[in-house]
């Protein structure tokens, strides 16, 4: 998968067939551009993620949301200050979010797929692209089972969370409704 930058497009990083041209492009941000956008621009952050394609949020180094783009608040059915501060698993409100530890403290945030993915990110800057999860929500639409697809992307301090797809799965049969 080709990498390029969503602000300035230059390549960030090739694709596995850099020859190819139809290959699936992704878009993050490089290290000129984040610099910019986190020291002071005339363009503010939530503009810059407004400009990304799909929801995207900021992730600060303890997990807690900084900020959604407004497709972030749409596709989480969130407004703006209902994202900032919270941890992943209370602003998808994951069951295992209200039991004590909360969000990050709990023996199945271990497994959390998200968690993982996002934390992976923080520690070794390494990017991820299209990453299944399937959190455990607390009836967000009945007895469906909500499937993300992510990537992350380490940019300064913090990471790019980018929900690439959402879907209902049947519960019973694990397929896609």
């Amino acid at each position: 998968m080709l990498t390029i930058c969503a602000w300035c497009n230059r390549k960030i990083e090739a694709g596995a067939f850099p020859n190819k041209r139809d290959q699936p492009v992704s878009h993050g941000i490089c290290k000129k551009c984040s610099q910019k956008i986190l020291t002071g621009t005339p363009t503010s952050l939530v503009s810059f993620l407004n400009s990304l394609e799909g929801p995207v949020l900021l992730v600060d180094k303890e997990g807690r949301m900084l900020v959604g783009n407004d497709q972030a608040c749409k596709a989480l059915g969130k407004e703006a200050d209902e994202i900032a501060g919270k941890l992943g698993g209370e602003l998808i409100e994951c069951i295992h979010a209200k039991q004590k530890g909360g969000c990050g403290g709990t023996i199945h945030c271990k497994s959390c797929t998200i968690r993982n993915t996002v934390m992976d990110t923080l520690h070794t800057g390494k990017s991820h692209s299209g990453v299944e999860a399937y959190p455990d929500l607390h009836e967000f639409k009945g007895d469906k089972v909500v499937r993300f697809t992510i990537s992350t992307e380490k940019i300064g301090e913090v990471v790019m969370l980018q929900i690439v797809d959402m879907k209902e799965v049947d519960n019973d049969k694990k397929s896609v409704a």
